[in-house]
Order: structure tokens, then sequence, then C-alpha cells
């Protein structure tokens, strides 16, 4: 129970942390759950990276830059529990909001996996 409860402590700190930043962020189900997008030159998000609820690190590379009210296909690899490599590929429709920032419906799939995936991007 204590290593759970210093778990949940150390994710709360460190998303409060990420989310004093100005940078592009993801709070996500999916992978990585929470996270600060990659842009291009052009100020456009083309990924995300940041830490997963399966306790390892996530890269999230879209194929084209992120678009708002389209679908928008992506491949990502990472690690879960910390070591255990994974590869998979996916697709979020992005739903601009009057605020500018986008909520994600998503489905990813990879060897042993698949889910759908909800995602809130500020």
């Amino acid at each position: 129970m204590r290593k759970l409860f210093l778990t949940f402590v150390l994710l709360a700190l460190s998303l409060t942390l990420l989310a004093m930043s100005e940078r592009t962020t993801v709070i996500s189900l999916g992978l990585p759950s929470y996270g600060t997008a990659k842009l291009n030159d052009e100020g456009q998000i083309i990924g995300f990276s940041g830490p997963n609820l399966a306790l390892g690190w996530s890269w999230k590379n879209y194929f084209k830059p992120l678009v708002p009210n389209a679908f928008n296909p992506y491949w990502d690899i990472g690690t879960l529990a910390l070591l255990v490599p994974y590869i998979g590929i996916g697709g979020d429709y992005a739903i601009a909001l009057s605020n500018g920032d986008m909520f994600l419906i998503g489905i990813e799939a990879g060897l042993l996996y698949a889910f759908i995936n909800l995602g809130y991007v500020f």
C-alpha cells in the first residue's frame, strides 16, 4: 500500500510540474498518459512524449502534423513496466474546442494489445 501511495504522489507531483510549463501538453488514457508536444519548424504538433500509466515512457509520432477535426494516424514506441518495449500504430480524431484546446478520440493496436484512447490537449 505504501508503494502505491508513493507512486501516486510522484505521479501527481510530476503532472503538477509539467502542467506549470507553457508547452503544449496532453493528458490521455493511452500512451503517453501525460506528455509534452513535439513541434515541427512551423509550430505544428507532430507527436507527444512522456510517461505512461504502465510505468514506462512513450513516444507518439504522427505521420503528418496534427489536424483538428480530422483523423490523424500515428506510430508509437516506448516501454511498459520500465523495461518491456512495445511498438504500435493507431489514429486520433482531434476535436477542436473553442478555447484552442483539443479533445482526442483514438484507437491503437500493437502486437499484444488494442484499446480505445481518450485525451485532452491543452
